[in-house]
């Protein structure tokens, strides 16, 4: 399924009965582990984004999460799992791989996956299927270069945001 535009200062934009029918496990796990992130803060979740993508490797399988400013705590692993079972999700213990490229709030969750599996998987990232969770639809600058690598992802919207930084290196 392609991504689809979201208008997200719409009042009703949170339900969408598209985004409810069109959420992976991905973007479950995504929104999830930021709500976990933000119950230990009194800050505001507005910034900050998580995404994650599942990694099947020859040896193990791994879940990938990156976040733009929130540390993941190990606690928030811990506590993600025990909802995820609760919540009737087949979660086989995944080694967990938290990735973090770029500046401080400054380069987006999904580019420092896109940029951690480009370094991975080198110029076949295309054809593996890959699909990143996220916690909140993707701005357009993530859009076009996820799309740029064919990596899927559900929602993407036009609004302006704050603090992109372009990934040079992934432009090799």
């Amino acid at each position: 399924m392609p991504p689809i535009h979201v208008n997200r200062r719409l009042r009703n934009y949170h339900h969408y009965n598209s985004f409810i029918n069109r959420l992976h496990n991905e973007d479950y796990i995504a929104s999830t582990l930021l709500q976990l992130a933000y119950s230990r803060m009194n800050r505001s979740i507005q910034y900050n984004c998580v995404a994650v993508c599942f990694v099947y490797g020859k040896i193990n399988n791994e879940l990938w999460v990156a976040s733009n400013s929130q540390d993941i705590k190990k606690l928030d692993i811990i506590r993600l799992s025990r909802i995820l079972r609760k919540d009737g999700f087949d979660y086989p213990p995944y080694a967990i791989r938290i990735v973090k490229n770029g500046c401080k709030n400054s380069r987006h969750a999904e580019i420092q996956l896109l940029t951690a599996l480009r370094i991975w998987f080198g110029d076949t990232i295309g054809s593996r299927d890959i699909y990143i969770g996220v916690s909140k639809p993707c701005c357009r600058n993530c859009a076009f270069m996820l799309d740029a690598y064919a990596v899927n992802y559900g929602q993407y919207h036009f609004d302006r945001v704050k603090n992109w930084e372009l990934p040079s290196d992934l432009f090799d």
